[in-house]
């Protein structure tokens, strides 16, 4: 039989174990709380099924965000383990992220999950799920985990560096930010539009499709809005003909 152990299910607290084989879940999000957002569940899964659920309230009088939940490992399979990370307003559900993976056998390692106003409404395939810069993978990787020391903190070694502003390890470690037609950027952990290629342009500021505007397009020629109605659109200029 699979055992293990789900730490401060109630409070979130990180656990302060240093030589246990550990994940520390890290949930947050750039929705407004508790106007948006009112509640994190998270829900994990062991790889015998048996599943466990935590809770914790946002805004008021709640510590600040992020919210953390210490899963410590004691035997049976290292993984894969499945987290479901779901914020809720009113008792619904507004906008879910999931994972997938291993522990690290002797290791703390930290995973974090971003709750992010560009996944609401967002469908991703079964074994995805959304992320900044759109839909990836559930499974996550050892490298995307990062270490954690006694203090709840990142270690140097298994940093990826400042995952605040870089295109390659956006919000956490692996997570790559794609741009649809142009060249993404990185922003405060989350994926932006840097660039467009020529030709087009980011019309409808989302970087879910990337630069998604074709300026030879009748509605969009040679620059966002620019609608040439009955007209056709030539070289950038609305024309009768062309």
């Amino acid at each position: 039989m699979v055992r293990w152990i789900v730490a401060a299910l109630a409070t979130f607290a990180l656990g302060c174990a240093s030589s246990s084989t550990e994940v520390v879940v890290f949930a947050t999000t750039d929705l407004p709380v508790p106007a948006q957002l009112d509640e994190i569940v998270i829900a994990v899964t062991s790889p015998a099924g048996e599943t466990q659920m935590a809770r914790a309230g946002l805004g008021g009088a709640n510590p600040p965000l992020p919210r953390t939940l210490s899963l410590v490992h004691e035997t049976g399979p290292l993984g894969p383990f499945a987290v479901v990370v779901t914020g809720r307003l009113a008792g619904a559900a507004v906008v879910t992220r999931h994972a997938d993976f291993t522990f690290q056998p002797g290791q703390r390692r930290r995973l974090e999950l971003a709750l992010l106003a560009s996944c609401v409404g967002v469908s991703c395939a079964a074994d995805q799920t959304c992320a900044a810069g759109g839909c990836r993978s559930r499974v996550v990787s050892a490298s995307e985990l990062l270490a954690l020391n006694g203090g709840g903190e990142a270690d140097g070694g298994a940093s990826c560096g400042d995952t605040s502003s870089d295109p390659q390890n956006c919000g956490s470690c692996g997570n790559v930010c794609t741009v649809a037609n142009g060249t993404a950027g990185c922003s405060g952990g989350a994926c932006t539009v840097a660039a467009c290629d020529d030709g087009f342009d980011d019309c409808n500021d989302e970087v879910r499709d990337g630069c998604e505007a074709r300026l030879e397009s009748r509605q969009h020629c040679g620059r966002c809005g620019n609608n040439c109605g009955p007209r056709m659109c030539c070289g950038g200029d609305c024309r009768m003909s062309c």
